[in-house]
């Protein structure tokens, strides 16, 4: 699998929506072709190439990949990927993702990826925070986080349940969220995640991994989102802070 985390291909993608604002295009506008895009936006073909599949797979974009050829998404429920979910408020009334409930809470071994996401050796202890949130119309996301234990003592002691967790971070910790490097990819679903997003067995699964940066620059979160593919979009942006 290639690396998770590429900040180009996020600058690209956030440029190509920001395009797709200015020019005020509406659901079902066509974009410009690969090349086209490539020389308005001065990235090379194989960089806007990949950042038009990512969104496409992410549902800001329809089209036939196949072909290169893209059209402007209907709007879609957006889902900030800071942790707080919020209405796309040019969707005519989208309903918002409420949180359901913390799963679980617990202190685990460090996986490889887990590791080499958060900076950690192998094997380290580490929290793994497991939050589910869901709309009125049924649409479910699964969050799964990943926090150095040794860096966060005593986090299970805090009413997670009632504030959000980069509050309690930021007010028990000091550590402010302050940046975000994202990847998505389609997946197939575990029998737990068919249980809990309401699948079907091999339904395609969207998964969105994240580091997240403290105002310092250094990784503090690692964390998994899935949902139903294409059901949801998802912003690199800190469009929300604070709590739900």
């Amino acid at each position: 699998m290639r690396s998770l985390f590429n900040p180009t291909v996020i600058g690209a993608m956030d440029r190509i929506v920001q395009l797709i604002a200015e020019e005020e295009l509406q659901p079902g506008a066509p974009l410009p072709s690969v090349k086209e895009l490539s020389q308005l936006l001065l990235f090379p073909e194989d960089l806007t190439s990949r950042a038009l599949l990512q969104l496409f797979y992410d549902g800001t974009l329809d089209g036939n990949p196949e072909e290169g050829q893209y059209l402007v998404a209907p709007s879609r429920l957006v889902f900030n990927a800071w942790g707080w979910p919020s209405n796309n408020l040019s969707s005519g009334g989208l309903p918002s993702l409420s949180f359901t409930n913390a799963l679980s809470l617990s202190v685990v071994e460090a996986s490889k990826v887990v590791s080499n996401a958060l900076n950690l050796p192998l094997g380290s202890s580490v929290y793994c925070l497991r939050q589910l949130w869901k709309s009125e119309e049924g649409i479910c996301v699964l969050i799964t986080s990943y926090l150095s234990e040794n860096r966060f003592p005593q986090l299970q002691k805090y009413a997670l349940s009632s504030r959000s967790l980069y509050d309690v971070l930021e007010q028990e910790y000091g550590i402010e969220a302050d940046n975000k490097f994202l990847d998505f990819l389609i997946g197939t679903p575990t029998e737990e995640d068919c249980q809990l997003l309401h699948l079907a067995p091999r339904e395609p699964l969207m998964i969105l991994s994240c580091q997240t940066l403290s105002q310092f620059g250094d990784v503090f979160e690692y964390s998994v989102y899935k949902n139903p593919s294409r059901s949801t979009c998802y912003r690199s942006s800190p469009v929300l802070r604070g709590s739900t």
